[in-house]
C-alpha cells in the first residue's frame, strides 16, 4: 500500500499560469537583467548610495521572494508539456537540480558584500557585486521564450 502525502501540501503548489504569477515572472526578468547590469557598474564605481541603493535593495528582496516562489511553483517537462508536475517534492528536487545553485550564488553577494564592507577595501567589495552576473541565467530560464511567449498570449486575450 503507497502510503498518501497530506492534501494540504498539494494546495502549496502554485500554477505558473496564473496571471499575478505571469506579472512577477515579466518583473523579475526586467530585474534581472537591471541587476546583471548594474552589478558590473556598482563593481567599477563603488556601492550605490542614496535612491539607488534603496532600489537595489527593493530588487534583492524580489529575488529572494522569488527564490522561494520557486520552491512551489509547479513546471512541465519537455516529454509531457501538458502535463504540469504538481508534486512539491518532485518541484523542490527539479529546482534544486536547476536553477537553484546559479540564484543561490547570486543572491549570496548581498549578506556576503555587507559582512565584510568595513573590513575589506572598497574595491574588493566592489568585485562582490560581479556574483551578480549569473541572473543572467535567470532570464534565459524565465524567458524560456515558447513558454513566456504562450503566456503573455494567454493573459493579452
Amino acid at each position: 500500500m503507497k502510503a498518501r502525502k497530506p492534501e494540504f501540501l498539494e494546495k502549496l503548489v502554485l500554477d505558473p499560469t496564473w496571471k499575478l504569477m505571469a506579472i512577477f515572472t515579466s518583473v523579475m526578468i526586467i530585474f534581472s537583467l537591471c541587476s546583471s547590469i548594474f552589478a558590473a557598474y556598482f563593481a567599477c564605481f563603488g556601492e550605490p548610495e542614496g535612491g539607488m541603493a534603496i532600489f537595489d535593495t527593493i530588487m534583492e528582496i524580489c529575488f529572494i521572494i522569488d527564490m522561494v516562489r520557486s520552491f512551489f511553483t509547479s513546471y512541465t517537462t519537455p516529454h509531457e508539456p501538458t502535463k504540469p508536475i504538481k508534486d512539491l517534492f518532485q518541484i523542490i528536487k527539479h529546482y534544486l537540480k536547476g536553477a537553484f545553485f546559479f540564484e543561490a550564488l547570486a543572491l549570496s553577494a548581498w549578506p556576503i558584500r555587507l559582512a565584510v564592507r568595513n573590513s575589506w577595501d572598497e574595491d574588493n567589495v566592489g568585485l562582490i557585486y560581479l556574483l551578480r552576473v549569473l541572473r543572467v541565467s535567470k532570464i534565459l530560464i524565465l524567458m524560456n521564450l515558447q513558454n513566456f511567449s504562450n503566456l503573455v498570449k494567454s493573459k493579452c486575450r
